[in-house]
């Protein structure tokens, strides 16, 4: 899927969806955007739009390859056989490989048109960030006010948003967590019998880079409140976190 991204706000709504258009037509790949239910689908809040005249700029009519017309019938199965199935699937691998670097074009370009940055890895104060935390979607806003309080107490934490998810961004990663942190990446999933699947993902990742911890919470639409993102630095600074297991999000026992 490309991109898959998770949003933070109503207004990243709008922009992703024209940017995965514009992606997703010329990669020839379906796109995702995925944004929290009720939270974002149901809230009220400005958003910036644009003159369809600039849309139009930005995303013209997709003119596509081939076209169903009764004049010039074809053919069109949904089966591939294993002479053609292997083949198929390393052209959409090869083409997620690509795909990186079309987001990071197209975001820029997007960037220009309206002033609004998108990135795969949005940096709260992380830069010299001793605790940090990883999430997808609205919980950054939690962790953010979290960072504020520890920042005034004299404690260096940062928070990271992950907007992009599919191709995953490991670079970006790298590039962004400092040497030595203490990162708790936080789900809001749990693939059972494994456990956060970002998370899972962020340790292939970043390998000794950073100590990480993986955090589930906020299952079912569970609210992620400040404090609760307070208690995940809390854990992380008086190192009651547990690096081989899941750190379950004040679950009810």
């Amino acid at each position: 899927l490309l991109p898959y991204t998770t949003l933070f706000r109503s207004q990243e709504v709008f922009d992703t969806t024209i940017l995965a258009y514009k992606v997703a037509e010329q990669m020839l790949l379906p796109a995702m955007v995925v944004l929290d239910a009720f939270v974002l689908s149901h809230c009220v809040e400005g958003v910036e739009l644009l003159a369809q005249e600039q849309i139009d700029e930005y995303l013209p009519a997709y003119a596509p390859k081939v076209t169903l017309d009764p004049n010039e019938p074809h053919a069109f199965g949904g089966m591939m056989f294993p002479d053609c199935f292997m083949e198929q699937r390393y052209k959409i691998q090869k083409s997620m490989e690509q795909a990186s670097d079309l987001i990071k074009v197209e975001a820029d370009n997007w960037e220009q048109l309206t002033g609004r940055k998108l990135e795969a890895i949005k940096s709260y104060q992380a830069e010299d960030a001793e605790v940090l935390t990883l999430c997808l979607g609205t919980a950054f806003g939690a962790f953010r006010e979290a960072v504020d309080q520890l920042r005034a107490e004299g404690i260096a934490a940062g928070a990271l948003q992950m907007w992009q998810y599919r191709p995953f961004p490991a670079q970006a990663l790298k590039d962004i967590i400092p040497p030595d942190a203490k990162l708790a990446v936080v789900d809001r999933a749990c693939s059972f019998g494994q456990g956060g699947p970002v998370g899972s993902e962020v340790k292939a990742a970043l390998g000794r880079q950073a100590s990480i911890y993986g955090y589930i919470g906020g299952l079912g639409g569970r609210e992620i409140m400040p404090s609760s993102a307070l208690s995940v630095y809390r854990a992380l600074l008086d190192e009651t976190a547990d690096p081989d297991e899941i750190n379950w999000l004040e679950v009810r026992q």
